[in-house]
């Protein structure tokens, strides 16, 4: 056996060992003083175990265990605070999504990587706005800087892993397979909610008071199934609904029938944004896929565009989403969209003009209510101001500039291995639902952020080192078109 795969394990074995023994002196002392504490710490380990177990087995199947994680720790949260009776903005389970991504760290401890330099500058420029928003967050907002820096970063390690991992195109194709179920499996959920409205959730809609997400009643709440909110519910919805539609071995068996359960769920968030999202990518994919392909992706949305008109309609709620879909005629009138605009003025003129060095990690999204003052914006309509008044004039248009980029870094690793094709449509598919995206809000955090690395991750390789190798063996000859200099080869 691999000795640094040994190292790896006795090194998880002594942090289990740590780990239980804390628990094991803790819990009673716990239990004494603070019952929904040892609730929180009984679903957060029920969250990490699977990802520990895959992590000590060395296993792919640990993206999907951490996938699982994100997916239902808003779930497990709000059935323990309705267990106790007690809501709190903070939560020890809302940690064990970033601790399910550092635990990929695990197993790459020791392991061999080649990374191109397009790959290197993507990770080192994201690493460098990310740390300048660390440490200009920690001066301005406190620890509510450590939290937002969590929510940027721990997505990445996905990134990371799949580059020093470099799976198989198998697994690849797995993991999305996997994704997909468990797109189905919130759905199903999600009907369930709207339908029904279980007792977690109403009480966790009537403890937050944020009305955009309707009233904990059947039929009148805006479906947001095991996650926190129908934005973000309809961003993953949208995100795996385009992987079906890059290619027909992503959806697996009974692809027709997941789509149909998947778009009717996305219908019931009432997510305009999520919904242009999707009809863009299907439009790009036009584009994009060969002739044989782009005949089978126009079946696929005929079959979706009469799902849409025939069925939706008479669905429960039908009248709701055609409603909410006919506010597109009226836009002048909506409240919400005019909202935006008058919040995107406000903002230009006042925020990001009088301080263009930005306000720092801690200054947007969930991460402010841990702030000293409990002071900065919690919610922000528009993912492009948001980069731009967290990181600066300069860091942010740099990092969206970086977001562009990786369009190159994608087609590097295409050029070395034509296998990656299916892999690539969906990463540059999922680039235009980032960039779409973020004009109604901030989807680079959180469980999209984590889709869209895991996206961007497949779709690259090794392969340029070994096409290198192989142009040196030759002993100066070289294939047509390629041109070797400095040991790489520029198509």
């Amino acid at each position: 056996m691999n000795s640094r795969l040994i190292n790896n394990k006795f090194f998880l074995a002594f942090i289990i060992l740590a780990v239980s023994v804390f628990f094991g002196t803790a819990i009673p002392v716990i239990s004494l003083y603070n019952q929904k504490m040892l609730i929180e710490l009984f679903f957060t380990a029920i969250l990490l175990i699977p990802t520990l177990f895959y992590c000590i087995k060395g296993s792919h199947r640990i993206i999907p265990a951490v996938f699982y994680v994100w997916i239902l720790a808003p779930f497990f949260r709000r059935i323990c605070d309705w267990l106790t009776g007690a809501y709190s903005d903070t939560s020890l389970i809302i940690v064990a999504p970033y601790v399910a991504c550092f635990i990929l760290f695990v197993p790459l401890l020791g392991s061999k990587y080649r990374i191109t330099k397009k790959q290197k500058y993507l990770m080192v420029s994201f690493l460098v706005v990310v740390g300048y928003g660390l440490l200009y967050g920690v001066l301005n907002n406190g620890t509510a800087a450590l939290y937002q820096f969590l929510a940027y970063f721990a997505p990445v390690t996905i990134l990371l892993y799949i580059l020093i991992k470099n799976p198989s195109n198998e697994t690849r194709v797995k993991w999305i397979n996997r994704l997909v179920s468990m797109a189905v499996l919130v759905s199903i959920y999600g009907w369930i909610q709207f339908l029904f409205v279980p007792p977690w959730d109403a009480f966790w809609m009537q403890s937050v008071e944020m009305n955009s997400i309707g009233r904990p009643l059947p039929l009148e709440v805006r479906m947001f199934s095991t996650l926190n909110a129908p934005g973000v519910t309809a961003l993953f919805l949208g995100a795996v609904l385009v992987a079906q539609l890059s290619d027909n071995q992503f959806s697996g068996r009974w692809g027709i029938l997941k789509v149909i359960i998947i778009i009717s769920a996305l219908a019931i968030t009432l997510v305009r944004s999520a919904w242009i999202m999707v009809a863009i990518a299907f439009l790009a994919s036009v584009f994009i896929l060969s002739k044989k392909k782009k005949f089978k992706s126009l079946f696929l949305m005929a079959t979706m565009g009469a799902f849409l008109f025939l069925v939706v309609p008479h669905l429960p709620g039908g009248d709701i989403i055609a409603s909410r879909a006919n506010s597109f005629q009226s836009l002048g009138q909506d409240t919400s969209f005019n909202a935006r605009i008058s919040f995107l003025q406000s903002t230009l003129q006042n925020a990001i003009a009088s301080n263009p060095l930005g306000y720092g990690l801690g200054g947007t999204g969930v991460g402010t209510k841990l702030g000293s003052d409990g002071g900065g914006t919690s919610v922000f309509d528009n993912g492009y101001l948001d980069i731009i008044y967290t990181f600066g004039v300069v860091f942010g248009t740099f990092l969206i500039i970086v977001f562009f980029k990786i369009r190159g870094v994608i087609k590097e690793s295409l050029v070395y291995d034509n296998s990656l094709k299916p892999f690539s449509r969906l990463a540059y598919l999922t680039l235009v639902c980032l960039f779409v995206s973020l004009l109604a809000g901030n989807s680079f955090t959180g469980i999209f952020g984590l889709v869209f690395w895991l996206f961007i991750g497949i779709s690259l390789n090794d392969k340029k080192f070994e096409a290198i190798n192989q142009t040196e063996l030759e002993d100066g000859k070289k294939p047509k078109g390629v041109k070797v200099g400095r040991k790489r080869i520029v198509w």
